[in-house]
């Protein structure tokens, strides 16, 4: 009985997938050409810009604005006649609340759901405002003393925490 003869096609079809993949380019200029979260960053590249750009030497105006510049990565903003938290687990319409607005580009989404720490009381819920923003909104007659920590991270994973900084109802903007 004779066995059949492998064919070669599957393994040629590996090899250009490997090739074409960036399999011929040492691990540690990979990892150097990563950005943050899963965006992979190529020397050369410019926000907003596309090949066809850079080949004509044109830089895409969107490229030229400091997006860091322009969110930042907190924000506090006292609402009126809203729903807001307790900080306990709790929803009731209030007259007054605070948000806090973080820049969502911070917070890509995960499988457990990002949860704003502000001193002891923990915000569950949130709502995406505008584009780019994960808004929080607490009661204000539960807002914790000036100079109490804020942070933020995924569920339980302490690995996940970011610093947000503290709370100061001189930093509070107006009424919306």
């Amino acid at each position: 009985m004779t066995r059949p003869r492998a064919s070669l096609g599957p393994l040629i079809a590996l090899a250009f997938t490997l090739v074409g993949c960036g399999a011929d380019t040492p691990p540690t200029e990979t990892a150097a050409l990563r950005g943050e979260g899963d965006v992979v960053v190529e020397p050369g590249d410019r926000a907003g810009a596309s090949r066809v750009d850079l080949a004509r030497g044109e830089t895409p105006a969107r490229a030229e604005q400091d997006d860091e510049a322009v969110t930042p990565l907190l924000t506090l903003t006292r609402l009126e006649n809203v729903t807001a938290e307790d900080g306990h687990g709790t929803e009731r319409p209030q007259a007054t609340a605070i948000a806090f607005d973080l820049d969502a580009r911070r917070f890509p989404p995960r499988a457990s759901d990002p949860v704003l720490h502000v001193g002891q009381l923990a915000l569950h819920r949130y709502t995406h405002p505008r584009i780019g923003v994960l808004r929080f909104v607490l009661a204000e007659d539960a807002l914790p003393p000036d100079g109490t920590a804020v942070f933020a991270q995924y569920g339980e994973d302490a690995a996940t925490r970011v610093e947000l900084g503290v709370i100061s109802r001189d930093a509070i903007g107006a009424a919306q």
